[in-house]
């Protein structure tokens, strides 16, 4: 059951379109040679042809970093406590968070109870795996105590009290450096991104979402069962 919940909410919250349009440009930026038509073809996706290459691929990175917790960890955490039932409030409250939950002028109004209802429920989990991540990059032979460095000194950094920890500790583990223009970066290294850095990033992802799955979802589904408390058990 743990198992496949595990690989059920790995590919959850992409939409096809999206999916198909960030695999496309994750292609073309690593795989094109100076003169090709990359940047054409970038050019016909809306939203993201404003961008340089460098924020693309740094944005991919983060994007893995911050749907560990969204998508894998933080369901793992839920469902360890609360089963199935916290499982899926805990999704369905992140889905809301991002699709209305923006300060603009549209959602603002609408929005905030559910961006407020997954800061809270992302604290403990975005802070655990982020620590997962440091154990994974020990591991993996990547450079954890960088990784722990940066976590502790630039998890803080971004407007929500969540995102920035395992965004820190992925950064320090590749010693790569995360950016979104004019608003914050994080980590030490160079801001350049080669196909390693991408494959690195989910190998990371898929070793800490099994460490967690080991070290806090198991261990918390057997004392609550061992105590009668388990909503399974």
């Amino acid at each position: 059951q743990i198992i496949g919940f595990v690989f059920g909410f790995v590919t959850i919250d992409v939409t096809p379109p999206a999916k198909a349009a960030w695999l496309s440009v994750l292609k073309f930026s690593l795989y094109s040679k100076p003169g090709s038509p990359t940047k054409a073809f970038i050019s016909t996706i809306p939203g993201i042809a404003i961008f340089p290459f460098k924020s693309i691929l740094s944005a991919v990175l983060e994007s893995v970093s911050e749907n560990t917790v969204d998508g894998v960890t933080g369901p793992l955490f839920y469902y360890a406590i609360f089963g199935l039932p916290g499982a899926f409030a805990y999704r369905a409250i992140n889905t809301i968070d991002s699709m209305i939950g923006y300060k603009t002028t549209m959602f603002k109004n609408v929005g905030w109870f559910g961006a407020k209802c997954d800061t809270i429920l992302n604290y403990a989990p975005s802070r655990l795996t982020g620590l997962v991540m440091i154990l994974g990059a020990l591991i993996l032979g990547y450079n954890w105590k960088e990784s722990l460095y940066i976590m502790r000194r630039d998890s803080r950094k971004l407007d929500s009290p969540n995102a920035g920890f395992p965004m820190a500790a992925l950064a320090g583990a590749l010693g790569t450096r995360l950016e979104k223009m004019n608003y914050y970066t994080i980590g030490n290294g160079n801001i350049e991104f080669t196909k390693s850095h991408i494959i690195s990033a989910i190998t990371l992802m898929k070793v800490s979402s099994i460490l967690f799955c080991g070290i806090i979802t198991v261990p918390i589904i057997v004392t609550l069962s061992f105590l009668g408390w388990w909503i399974h058990a």
